[in-house]
């Protein structure tokens, strides 16, 4: 999953290396890239513990990585080799952020693509107006660019930019046909291929993808895939779409823009100007359309669901509802769903403090201390914030355990005698002061977009109480997290080290397997993952009317 909201620990230091000092940060020289690669490098050796999972070594990544990074004609071409090496980390928080000082535009990814995994495959899905060829995508580039008066990318300024984006939109303004032909065209589900590989570079899982498919406005990702009947084809698909990671980011954005979206910020109001309104904004309709078509199918007919019990700023703030269902048989079983353990509301500013998870807790655990068989909703929770999480957990913990079983590791580097010494240091939660829960019964969904905090409730709630865990693999993402910054700039987000305190097993890279497999089907993976909630809440509901002890 592309932009994971992941498990953080403020942990924040510069990439060390030695001769970083007389490197020049604001030439993108051959030292410069060289510092940089041996920098994160050194600081995945010495920060990272999950190289023995991911079954590589540090002296892997430099003999894979090193020439092609150093050699690297461009930021672009640097940073795609840095993504590469990220990918054979199999570590679902690993990330980079382009250097500002070398890239102040978006980072850019195809418009639409999304990616899906199933039965250890990865899926790439897009819809039927960007399957082309590489060559196909290559003509198409070359022909928006010349209507734009221009034969590359970088000859484009800021207003024709926008026009090529405007021009490659799959359902922007030049999309042929009318509005509702356009609609009806996005309402089609998406064409799904199993995916080999992202220009060149094998992809195991799509957090690969999702690192791999990043690069410059404009270039064509070239993914490798099987077609129905078996054999290999090459795609291309342009990279249009994309975020502001640094630079002259317009207000900080982060979150991923459509093609359209991205020609405003570059040329403001270009679209009314040439009377353009009411057709440029027909790709956001077809957006809301789509997303529509997502939370209907999530809903599904017959969805068990009674009156939400919570108040509706808790499902904005944190993905959170609590309801009362009924198995089958008419058994009453407490429903939780928890969507985030990190505040996803605006940013209240330096001078206020972001809402917490404590209340809307306290309030669930009144409401269903006397229920006996409990479901924990965690599909789709990427993880947030390590201590609202360990706040979570303490409701299950026997009041006399102190600490939640969850440790993060992280190496700094001190001065001992005068001599930069390395030393590991230890973090650990205690457990909140809050009252025992104890139901008889846990049922916990989860999915291959649970991860991090997610996955170490999820883990906890099954190690610890023996909770049945519903649903299909998770990421594998269990450490804090740790950012940190290189010589030329640029951002390496890690996972640190640590993970379950002993009995309870390791999971990083590998992720936690379900007691009861929720199955999906290749004919149609976005109905399948648009239902899977639903479809993992009927599993749970069911097997609770199986337990003895429940009728």
């Amino acid at each position: 999953m592309s932009g994971r909201v992941l498990l953080w620990l403020a942990v924040t230091s510069a990439l060390s290396t030695a001769g970083c000092k007389s490197v020049d940060g604001t030439v993108f020289d051959e030292r410069l890239r060289q510092a940089t690669f041996d920098a994160y490098v050194d600081t995945i050796e010495t920060q990272f513990e999950g190289l023995d999972p991911a079954g590589v070594s540090a002296e892997d990544l430099r003999s894979r990585y090193r020439v092609a990074a150093v050699e690297a004609s461009s930021p672009a071409a640097f940073y795609g080799v840095m993504r590469a090496l990220l990918s054979d980390l199999d570590d679902p928080h690993a990330g980079l952020t382009v250097s500002p000082r070398f890239w102040s535009g978006p980072v850019a990814e195809p418009e639409w693509v999304q990616f899906v995994e199933l039965d250890g495959r990865v899926h790439a899905g897009l819809p039927s107006p960007n399957v082309r060829s590489i060559e196909e995508a290559l003509a198409a580039r070359a022909g928006w660019l010349e209507s734009c008066g221009a034969t590359d990318v970088s000859d484009l300024s800021p207003a024709r930019a926008a026009a090529f984006l405007r021009a490659s939109a799959a359902f922007g303004p030049n999309h042929p046909g009318s509005e509702g032909e356009r609609l009806r065209a996005l309402a089609e589900p998406l064409e799904w291929w199993p995916l080999a590989s992202v220009d060149g570079v094998s992809v195991e899982t799509a957090h690969d993808a999702e690192l791999l498919i990043r690069g410059a406005l404009g270039s064509v990702a070239r993914l490798e895939v099987t077609s129905a009947a078996g054999g290999r084809m090459h795609l291309g698909l342009l990279r249009n779409a994309g975020v502001f990671e640094g630079g002259d980011a317009p207000g900080g954005l982060r979150y991923r823009l459509h093609p359209l979206e991205l020609a405003e910020r570059l040329d403001p109001g270009s679209a009314a100007s040439r009377g353009g309104g009411p057709t440029a904004r027909a790709p956001r309709q077809a957006l809301r359309a789509r997303r529509r078509w997502y939370r209907d199918a999530r809903r599904g007919p017959g969805d068990p669901v009674g009156v939400g019990l919570l108040s509706d700023e808790w499902m904005e703030a944190f993905g959170m509802e609590a309801r009362l269902l009924r198995t089958p048989s008419g058994e009453e079983v407490a429903f939780l769903r928890l969507g985030s353990f990190r505040f996803r509301g605006p940013d209240p500013g330096p001078l206020s403090e972001a809402p917490t998870l404590e209340p809307a807790l306290a309030e669930v655990a009144e409401l269903f201390r006397q229920e006996s068989h409990w479901i924990i909703d965690l599909t789709g929770n990427p993880g947030g914030s390590w201590a609202e999480a360990g706040l979570f957990m303490s409701y299950f913990l026997h009041p006399s355990t102190e600490v939640v079983p969850h440790e993060v590791r992280s190496t700094r580097e001190r001065g001992v005698f005068l001599t930069p010494t390395r030393v590991v240091e230890t973090h650990r939660l205690q457990r909140a002061n809050v009252e025992q829960l104890r139901p008889e019964t846990i049922h916990v969904l989860v999915d291959q977009d649970t991860a991090s905090a997610g996955e170490i409730v999820a883990s906890f709630l099954s190690g610890t109480l023996g909770a049945v865990l519903v649903g299909e693999r998770t990421a594998g993402a269990e450490f804090g997290t740790g950012e940190f910054l290189a010589p030329d700039g640029s951002v390496l987000s890690i996972g640190l080290g640590g993970g379950m305190i002993a009995p309870l097993p390791h999971f990083q890279g590998r992720g936690l397997d379900v007691d009861i497999e929720v199955v999906g089907a290749d004919d149609d993976l976005e109905a399948w993952r648009a239902a899977f909630a639903l479809r993992a809440r009927s599993a749970a509901l069911a097997a609770i009317d199986a337990i003895p002890l429940a009728r």
